[in-house]
């Protein structure tokens, strides 16, 4: 942006880069100026961009800035979410810039469902917006394990990314083994 000239209207083009007629290969960039009136700047995009590179690209506009932190699954750790006010929006300078920062995906304890029963486990794991994997283990019959959770991956305590698997292995009892005796007798007869 540039300061517009004295009878010129702020929000023109007033020069570019390279200058008109010139010939460039397609797909080229071309460079604008648009004017602003008198102590006004824009607002530079700084979405996606890492906090350091945004807090440069704001001071060399002359705008102050502050900055808050929000989970995102979208846009890297310590890189910017969103400004506020937004890209290309016209501000005195000075002005400050409310940037939100990505601390990454949002993370959830797993918690501890060994010895619960299957549906209970799922469900809790689910509310913690974690999806769930289930392995059946044979048991024997009678066994107290039969329609529980035998083992999880990861454990119980361990800090993993919302929409992370939790394995869990739950005891099936077997069917019960049945024997069964025959007996013969013979007798003969002199």
């Amino acid at each position: 942006p540039r300061e517009a000239e004295p009878g010129q209207e702020p929000g023109y083009v007033v020069d570019q880069n390279p200058a008109a007629d010139e010939e460039v290969p397609p797909g080229s960039t071309v460079e604008i100026f648009v004017s602003t009136e008198a102590g006004t700047v824009l607002v530079p995009d700084v979405v996606g961009v890492p906090l350091a590179q945004a807090q440069a690209r704001l001071q060399a506009e002359g705008l102050r800035f502050t900055s808050t932190e929000a989970p995102s699954a979208d846009v890297p750790t310590g890189a910017v979410i969103s400004s506020d006010p937004g890209a290309g929006a016209s501000v005195q300078r000075n002005a400050q810039v409310a940037l939100v920062v990505s601390t990454g995906p949002e993370q959830v304890e797993v918690p501890e469902v060994v010895g619960q029963t299957e549906a209970d486990a799922r469900s809790e794991l689910r509310e913690r917006g974690l999806v769930v994997t289930v392995t059946p283990q044979s048991v024997p019959a009678g066994d107290p394990n039969a329609g529980r959770v035998i083992s999880q991956d990861p454990g119980g305590g361990q800090t993993v990314d919302v929409g992370a698997t939790v394995a869990i292995t739950v005891g099936v009892a077997s069917a019960p083994t049945t024997s069964t005796t025959t007996s013969t007798t013979t007798t003969s007869t002199p």
